[in-house]
């Protein structure tokens, strides 16, 4: 015998509940007595009523199960989404950070223009970096050099990364025979979009003849001063892209302005540890003094902390003023 399909099936017991209750409605209709007339066409009333809420009440609850389905393969899709999100993201940042690490490699090897405007864009877009630009120590002599944030070129010409020769204190750069003037600023050593590291250099040192501060060919270190910046972009990148179990103990820095030594950084908000949580304001900076700041530390610790203080102080100060 062939099996009732399923939505067939569901038709059957309405159906002959109606059908029922149609046929006790004509027994009583033909039933003697008014008793026994009312009892069947009640019966047969309520039957056949009973076959199409039976009926409804199936569909209702067919339809609240497929809802239910429904819903829970949604929240099934959305979880599997999500996930996907998750691992899109976390595919993204890994993927940045190689490139990051691509970048530092590619500058080491070749320190051209186009690499190192790359790394200080990339610091730039961080945050890590001060909006005043970066200092690094050139070796051999008392000035720094200030990288700023890559500049668009004006009036259609190459671009120009306008380095720029200071004094520690921020200050100029002095001719070594001349008047000492304080005024902040500093000494352009522009260098274009197209020209060579080497050739940068090569108009770096005579600037630094000009001033009569040449500090002779064993001492004169342009590829120290890169390698410093190399070091400090690190910092500034990574400190803000990495996971913090990869960083140790360091904590988050603000814009950096300098790294005087591999335990303090000097930024926008005064002097931060690289090792521990320790910092200190502008204004502590002339509020105490290192011995305070200090009191805990001993030897090479204290010896750090009071070079980048002292550096720290003069970088903040107004030109011209005595400690």
């Amino acid at each position: 015998m062939a099996e009732i399909p399923k939505s067939r099936r569901r038709w059957v017991l309405p159906a002959g509940l109606i059908v029922v209750g149609v046929l006790m409605m004509v027994m009583g209709y033909f039933a003697r007595g008014e008793y026994a007339s009312a009892v069947w066409l009640q019966l047969g009333s309520a039957f056949a009523l009973f076959g199409p809420l039976f009926w409804a009440q199936k569909r209702l609850e067919r339809g609240i199960t497929e809802v239910s389905r429904e819903v829970e393969s949604i929240r099934r899709e959305t979880a599997a989404s999500l996930d996907d999100l998750r691992e899109v993201t976390l595919g993204h940042v890994r993927q940045r950070r190689e490139t990051d690490e691509d970048a530092f490699r590619r500058f080491q090897e070749d320190p051209t223009f186009d690499n190192v405007t790359r790394l200080l864009e990339r610091a730039r877009e961080l945050g890590g970096i001060s909006r005043r630009g970066v200092r690094v120590r050139l070796p051999g002599t008392d000035f720094r050099l200030r990288f700023p944030f890559p500049a668009e070129p004006a009036n259609g010409g190459p671009p120009v990364l306008e380095v720029g020769l200071e004094e520690e204190n921020g200050t100029r750069p002095q001719d070594a025979a001349g008047p000492r003037v304080a005024v902040r600023g500093q000494l352009p050593v522009p260098w274009p979009a197209g020209l060579s590291a080497g050739e940068w250099a090569a108009a770096m040192a005579a600037e630094l003849q000009a001033l009569n501060r040449y500090p002779g060919d064993e001492q004169f270190d342009p590829s120290g001063a890169l390698e410093q910046l190399t070091s400090l972009l690190r910092l500034a990148i990574e400190t803000r892209t990495r996971p913090p179990s990869t960083n140790g103990a360091m904590p988050r820095l603000r814009p950096i302005i300098e790294v005087p030594n591999d335990e303090w950084a000097i930024t926008e908000a005064g002097l931060q540890s690289l090792r521990s949580d320790a910092a200190f304001s502008v204004q502590e900076l002339f509020d105490a003094t290192t011995e305070e700041a200090g009191a805990r530390l001993q030897g090479d610790g204290a010896v750090k902390l009071r070079e980048a203080w002292r550096l720290g102080q003069r970088l903040f100060l107004a030109p011209g003023t005595v400690l």
